[in-house]
């Protein structure tokens, strides 16, 4: 090899790479461009050195299998749930796979398991266009997305900064306004609220296993769940279509009247009282004079 950087960068890959270090080094040798670099396993030894009961390559796997079973043990503690409902042989090879798309960038391995969410839903067999339209949806699938959906949402909600301290609006405080100061009312909504659309009621399944009950997968049904964060306390609150639909577009700064102009399905009672409840909830802040 010709420098120290050169043998950094290929350590660095055999020591990273899911497959092992011994289909790395195979792999490295192959797709090199660089003539100069000696990296096939025949030549490993030239870099690291037998011992009188491993070979380099194998001295060097025992790097690469502490290295992903510290990154396997990140991703159970941040999917706990996941973990215990695939069991840890599937949880460590859906893990595993999902490391070769997603590697860790970032400077704190809590930001390791963003993307599961979203490599689960991308390679979730439902949504891979297939010659076969007669086929029925895997609910099982759609559950497992749901489900590191729901667990990575309330993670995150949980560690981000909250609207501790700042005052709640409640459920008279909305009783007082006038109809029509009602609906030219603009929401204030606690941070870091989430609107998750699920397949289904997986909030359910998560909460049962949190308090250590036996938790059953839920039946497929379309829904949706509300995801925030009051007095310190991640809370999850069912919400129907309609409701989801109505959340979100005041997340999004639309007034009362804005959001009834665009829908039908919600009447100006319908959102009073939705607005209460979620008031009784503690989902809703004053806004800022």
């Amino acid at each position: 090899m010709k420098s120290l950087a050169d043998i950094q960068a290929w350590m660095l890959a055999v020591i990273t790479d899911p497959r092992g270090a011994s289909a790395a080094v195979n792999r490295l040798a192959l797709t090199s461009e660089n003539p100069d670099l000696e990296t096939g396993r025949d030549n490993v030894e030239r870099l690291i050195a037998s011992s009188t009961q491993l070979s380099g390559v194998d001295r060097l796997d025992i790097y690469n299998r502490a290295y992903h079973a510290r990154l396997l043990e990140c991703l159970k503690i941040e999917f706990p749930c996941l973990h215990h409902t695939l069991g840890d042989s599937v949880f460590k090879q859906f893990a595993l796979d999902y490391l070769q798309h997603y590697p860790p960038k970032d400077y704190t391995l809590s930001e390791m398991g963003k993307c599961l969410p979203t490599y689960l839903a991308d390679t979730n067999p439902n949504t891979i266009p297939i010659n076969k339209p007669q086929l029925k949806r895997e609910h099982w699938c759609d559950f497992i997305v749901d489900l590191a959906t729901l667990e990575r949402a309330f993670l995150e909600i949980y560690d981000a900064q909250g609207s501790e301290g700042k005052t709640c609006l409640r459920a008279d405080d909305l009783l007082g306004i006038p109809h029509d100061h009602f609906l030219d009312l603009k929401v204030c909504f606690v941070q870091e609220l989430k609107v998750l659309r699920l397949y289904c009621r997986v909030e359910e399944y998560f909460q049962a296993y949190r308090q250590g009950e036996n938790a059953q997968m839920p039946k497929p049904q379309r829904c949706a769940v509300a995801v925030f964060r009051q007095n310190y306390i991640v809370r999850l609150i069912p919400l129907s279509g309609v409701e989801a639909d109505f959340l979100s577009e005041l997340c999004n700064g639309k007034t009362v009247k804005q959001v009834l102009a665009w829908t039908t399905a919600l009447s100006p009672e319908k959102a009073r009282r939705t607005l209460l409840h979620w008031a009784d909830e503690g989902m809703l802040l004053r806004s800022n004079p």
